[in-house]
Parts: structure tokens; C-alpha cells; sequence
């Protein structure tokens, strides 16, 4: 990732979003609305049953996000998925980053199908193919996409092969970009079934891993793991009753619909990918397994069984030599081959929600950049996080994680205790029961997703969705709804020997510098307000106005220059209405300090029918006059009209004549301009030397 020349291009957001209907709504909230009266907390007014009443399509809103213009935070265009195709898809992802010249992938989560966009036309958004359900049979219902330096991309299918909708496992899917020779952008490359043979499980046990927990359940050794098949169902296998250690090392249940043999039978292959990072210099792919997403899209109000969530992360490899000591013969990048797969540790809390367990459901992972530390060394760590349990995972080396296991590093406990105003409009910042936060709020599940690293490696940003309790439950508390910034830079310059772990010091929860001198840190904490049952879910690092300042390296307290600071976030206020998980609709812009890694509401960023900071979804007219009513915005990409092109080819980068998009440093053509940064070579304490 790199910066464009300044001052080149006119910045913009480009939004995905869903229309709002009345299947959005709970039965309350139909009955409310019939009746005449106001619906809360999706945020409907009475009178707007015609709004609701007529399916609309979904569409890719542009809003102006150049600071200092007068439209700054105004909605310039609507491009709607016309014809069938547009209806009922519940956008979902994106990929992360958008570079000049790259197709836009965006999936539909209830209907399995992805839509290619062109932006070479900003604001104006075209729709280049649709590639539905069929295209890809190995998997089904999208996530997310990970960008390849070629300008392909790959993208996530969390459920089972069309026969098996919804179940498992998922796959990985390559997807062509505008510069693929001999395809069109969409065009489907390849797809690759996400489970594996058990043995790629790292059986490590290391401070109470799931792998560890299970061999000491069943009196086996941690070295015989690997070769453990899992049951389905606890209860018959162990006498009518599992131990609490076998329900928590994943019991899974469930048959295949065709073959009535188990659909999960043990960690290899419980596999339903939703997050996706790529490091081209590492050969690293990534994905991180969620849940199975039939739960979701099949019956989204049913009772959720908590075994169906994942615990794993699975690392594959774009190179034959492969990771953590297993060769994966043939590899590339149009042939991803899995290497291994890494269960999350337990962490120390004991929830009395089995559900709220701090390894369950990791649905996001987020890579480090192939940019220098201020040490000069370019880091090959990667984080993950679980979406109810509150926890934040590292490894410092995800090419060998047998060596190198997960550890807990970060829980969102101490974010919320760095929260010390209510947030604005005197509703509590923290979603408890009232009054303002303290560090007496708890944390635990929090309904997390957004887990990325900024583009100059020194901060992870998280957004955390939260759970806002309305009445007494000696169960659930409620959880802040808040987007966070973490300091990473210790815990990333110490490398292979860093200390921080926070798998069993439950003390560490509330302050992570007890879990190590090197743990992350709280740099910045916004609250969101956010009254509805959702909050914020997905964001976006602006990878275009990044600043240039003097940061310190810690280990020697010299000055170096970081050209890649990251100085604005923007994130979306939604979920999935139908599991009970809305969001006020929201599309809200904080401003990073470069050098601390505070955050703020940027509230010049004022949405242009109500005059108040956050763009509002839930309009009544769109600046095409044939659009009405409400969406649901979920994810975003910053992109730039006019940016310098990539000049990406697949064998290699051109940066046009007399290095036109680079500079030369001595005598040859440098520039990062949509590639990786410098393939992982060490700069011998020159960082940020481009």
C-alpha cells in the first residue's frame, strides 16, 4: 500500500447497501407500525409502511469524502443493481482496500451471488458482470476479498458446496481483475474447498488450546491430536453426557443433506471461511472460520447453537515450500493450497454463556503490511479476532505457526475501561443499563469484526458492534459500541520473543500491560451512539490521505520518518437486521491522529437531510429520483478519482515512461503504488525509504 501524489484526485466513499423492507422488521415492530405508531429501535418513522411495502434494489451509493469541499458527506451518485439480480441480496463485503485501475467485488449474502463494479468513471459506478449462485458450486454465500498485486482477487465462500447450501465447508474462490489476460473482470479463475486432512491442525498445547483441551479430555497426548477425529455428537459418544472440555473443544452436529454422513467431524473439517488477508512477499493466505452461515441465511431468528461457530484460523500457502513445516506441492496464486490450521486458545474467562467463549466464531484476521517496523525489519505477524468473545489473537510468524502458536494478546475489557465520557445525545456509551461508562462495565462478548492493521504497521483498528441491553438480564450486561485503535508497534518489533500473553492472566482482561511489557495498548476509543439493536460492524482505513510524521523507535528512541500514517476511518452502523442485529444506518467518518492513534467524530462530515456528523441511510428521496426509502449500509471503500494508475502487469510492475509513477533511486524504478512493499526484504535501518 502506498499513497498517491497529493492534491491528484477527488476522494470518495463508495458504499455497499441493501434495501430496507418490512422482512427487515421484528413482529413487534410490523405490529407497531400497522397501528400507527413509531418503531424503535430500526429507527422508522410512522407513515413509512409505503417506503417499506416495495422491494427496491440494492445499490453502491458514492459520498464525497474530499475534506474542505462543500459536498464533503453529500450522496453524488446511486448505482442500483437493476432486474431480478438486484433484490433481496443483503450486501455484505467488499475487499479491504481498493487501488487506481482495480475492479470493486462486492457479495451478496442471502443470495449468493457477486457483482463486479468499474470505478474508472467516478463518481459514477458501473456494473460489470454478475456471477451467480452456479459460478462457483465448490462453495456458497460470499464474505469477503482479499486483492491480489496482479489485480485479481480472492474472495471467501462461507457455506458448503450448492448441494449443502449453507453448511460447510466453504471455499476460496479467485476472481479475475481488469488486467487478467484472456478474462473478463469477474470471470471466475478457480475455487478451492477449505477443509483439509486433520494432521494440518497444530496440535501444539500451548497455554490451554482447544487441541490441548480435547487430548487431555480424552487421555490422549497433544501429539497424537492430528490424528483425532472429532465426534458429532458429544452426548452418544461419551455415555449420554460430554464433559464441559469436549463441548468447548467443538462437538459439532449436523449431517450432509446428501450422504447423511456427519457434515463436521473434526477441525480440518469444520471449515466456513469469512475473513481473507494476502501477503504476496510471505506467500501467505489467510482466512479465518466463523460459523456456518446457514444459520444466518436459512432461519436467522432461530435459537443459536453455539457449536456451529469455529474456532480456527487456516493458512494457505501461494508456494510449494508451503508453512509450518507441511510442503504444499504445486502451489501458486491460481493454486492455493492450505497449510495449516490453528485453533484459538481458550483465554481465561469461564462466560456464563457458552456462546460468549473468547475462541467462538473467529470471523476476522487482519496481516500485517510488508512495511519496515522503525527498526528496519518488516514484520510477518498476524492477528485474528472472535466476534462474541472479545479477544484479540497473535502470531508473530504466520508462515510457521506449529513454532510460533496463537496466544490472546488484547481483549476488548481494556477499551472499554479507556471509555470515560457517555457518548453524544447523553445516551451511555457503554450499552448497559444507564449511567455513564466505568471501568465497572463489562466487556465479554462484544460483537466484534473490523480487525485491521494501518498501512504503516503501528496501530490495529477494531470495530466492535456491541450488544445494548434495555431491561435487568443477570446474564448479559451489554457490551460499548465503540471503534477502537490498538499500539502495536512493541509488540511487533519484539518479534519471534515477544512476551505478551494474556491465554490464562484473566487479570490482563481490564489491563493488558499486566500480560506483558510488549502487549498492545489502547491508542484511541470512539463511542458510537448508536440506540438500535446493532452498531458498528465494518470499516476502512483511507489508504489515500495518509500522513508523513517522525515516530520514535521504541527500542532505540531515535526518530524515523512514517510516510504511510494512517489519519482517517470511516465505518458503517449495521449488521444483519434479520438476526436481530440492525444498526442505525449510519455511515460515520473518525479522524486518526497520525502520531497517538486517538480518534475523534469527524463532525464536518454532516449528512446533508439532517444536518448532524454520520452519513444517513435511511432517507427518503436519493439523488436518483426513482430510488426510494431505506438501506442498510454495510461496508465501504475509499477510492480517488484521477489517482496515478497501478501500471500492474501479471508478470511483474511498469510504472510508466521515465518512471512516470515512481521514482528513481539510484538509477532504478521504485514505487509502491499497489504492490506489495518491498517483497520482505529487510532494509538494514532504513525504514520507510521508498
Amino acid at each position: 500500500m502506498s499513497r498517491p501524489p497529493a492534491g491528484k484526485g477527488h476522494e470518495y466513499l463508495v458504499v455497499w447497501a441493501g434495501k430496507m423492507n418490512a422482512g427487515d422488521l421484528t413482529g413487534t415492530d410490523i405490529v407497531d407500525l400497522v397501528n400507527g405508531g413509531s418503531v424503535n429501535p430500526e429507527g422508522l418513522i410512522a407513515g413509512a409502511s409505503d417506503q417499506l411495502a416495495e422491494t427496491g434494489s440494492d445499490m453502491m451509493a458514492t459520498i464525497d469524502a474530499e475534506p474542505g469541499c462543500n459536498t464533503y458527506g453529500k450522496v453524488v451518485n446511486v448505482a442500483t443493481v437493476s432486474g431480478p439480480d438486484g433484490i433481496e441480496n443483503e450486501p455484505h463485503h467488499m475487499q479491504y482496500t481498493w487501488f487506481p485501475n482495480q475492479s470493486v467485488w462486492a457479495g451478496g449474502l442471502f443470495t449468493s451471488r457477486v457483482f463486479t463494479f468499474d470505478l474508472s468513471d467516478l463518481p459514477r459506478v458501473t456494473l460489470q458482470k454478475t456471477d451467480e449462485p452456479w459460478a462457483t458450486p465448490s462453495g456458497s454465500i460470499w464474505d469477503a476479498f482479499a486483492t491480489l498485486p496482479n489485480g485479481d482477487a480472492y474472495g471467501t465462500l462461507m457455506g458448503g458446496p450448492l448441494y449443502a447450501y449453507g453448511t460447510t465447508p466453504g471455499a476460496v474462490v479467485e476472481i479475475a481483475g481488469a488486467q487478467h489476460p484472456g478474462m473478463n473482470p469477474g470471470d471466475i479463475i478457480g475455487e478451492w474447498p477449505a477443509n483439509s486432512p486433520n494432521s494440518l491442525v497444530n496440535g501444539l498445547n500451548t497455554n490451554g488450546s482447544m487441541v490441548g483441551a480435547l487430548a487431555q479430555d480424552l487421555g490422549a497426548t497433544a501429539t497424537n491430536v492430528p490424528n483425532l477425529v472429532l465426534p458429532t455428537n458429544c452426548a452418544d459418544k461419551y455415555g449420554g453426557t460430554a464433559s464441559a472440555g469436549q463441548q468447548r473443544a467443538g462437538c459439532e452436529t449436523g449431517l450432509d443433506p446428501t450422504t447423511g454422513e456427519p457434515k463436521c467431524p473434526d477441525f480440518g473439517s469444520c471449515a466456513n471461511p469469512h475473513g481473507i488477508q494476502f501477503r504476496q512477499d510471505l506467500g501467505a493466505l489467510v482466512t479465518s472460520d466463523y460459523a456456518e452461515p446457514g444459520l444466518i441465511v436459512e432461519d436467522p431468528v432461530k435459537p443459536v447453537n453455539p457449536y456451529e461457530f469455529r474456532r480456527t484460523v487456516r493458512v494457505w500457502s501461494t508456494r510449494p515450500g508451503g508453512c509450518s513445516g507441511n510442503a504444499t506441492p504445486g502451489a501458486g496464486l491460481d493454486a492455493p493450497k492450505i497449510c495449516a490450521v490453528d485453533v484459538m486458545p481458550l483465554g481465561p474467562r469461564d462466560d456464563s454463556n457458552p456462546a460468549h467463549a473468547e475462541n467462538l466464531g473467529i470471523m476476522e484476521n487482519g496481516a500485517t503490511w510488508d512495511y519496515p517496523l522503525p527498526d528496519g525489519k518488516v514484520p510477518k505477524g498476524w492477528f485474528s479476532e472472535s466476534m462474541c468473545g472479545g479477544a484479540v489473537f497473535y502470531t508473530p510468524d504466520i508462515t510457521d505457526t506449529l513454532h510460533h502458536p496463537w496466544h490472546e494478546v488484547f481483549d476488548s475489557t481494556a477499551a472499554v475501561n479507556a471509555l470515560t465520557t457517555p457518548s453524544p445525545g447523553g445516551r451511555q456509551a457503554g450499552g448497559g443499563n444507564g449511567g455513564q461508562a466505568t471501568q465497572n462495565e463489562p466487556a465479554g462478548c462484544d460483537g466484534a469484526a473490523w480487525d485491521v492493521v494501518s498501512p504503516d504497521n503501528r496501530f490495529l483498528g477494531h470495530a466492535v458492534n456491541g450488544r445494548y441491553v434495555l431491561a435487568d438480564n443477570y446474564q448479559d450486561a451489554g457490551t460499548p459500541k465503540l471503534v477502537y485503535t490498538l499500539n502495536i508497534t512493541k509488540l511487533l518489533e519484539a518479534g519471534d520473543n515477544y512476551q505478551c500473553n494474556l491465554d490464562s492472566n484473566i487479570r490482563a482482561l481490564a489491563d493488558p500491560t499486566l500480560g506483558g511489557p510488549d502487549c498492545p495498548t489502547v491508542a484511541g476509543v470512539v463511542p458510537i451512539n448508536d440506540p438500535t439493536s446493532g452498531g458498528p460492524h465494518w470499516a476502512e482505513y483511507d489508504n489515500f490521505r495518509l500522513g508523513s510524521i517522525k515516530v520514535k523507535d521504541p527500542a532505540t528512541g531515535e526518530d524515523v520518518t512514517d510516510t504511510h500514517a494512517a489519519t482517517r476511518i470511516a465505518e458503517a452502523n449495521y449488521f444483519v437486521a434479520r438476526t436481530g442485529v440492525d444498526g442505525n444506518h449510519t455511515v460515520c467518518m473518525l479522524n486518526i491522529n497520525p502520531t497517538s492513534g486517538a480518534l475523534s467524530l469527524d463532525t464536518s462530515f454532516v449528512d446533508e437531510t439532517e444536518g448532524t456528523p454520520c452519513v444517513q441511510f435511511n432517507r427518503r428521496d436519493w439523488p436518483d429520483p426513482n430510488i426510494k426509502g431505506f438501506y442498510k449500509p454495510h461496508s465501504m471503500l475509499f477510492v480517488e478519482d484521477g489517482a496515478p494508475p497501478t501500471g500492474l502487469t501479471p508478470y511483474g510492475n511498469d510504472y510508466g515512461p521515465n518512471c512516470a509513477f515512481g521514482a528513481v533511486v539510484e538509477g532504478a524504478c521504485h514505487g509502491y503504488w499497489g504492490e506489495p512493499i518491498n517483497m520482505g526484504a529487510d532494509t538494514a535501518g532504513l525504514p520507510y525509504q521508498e
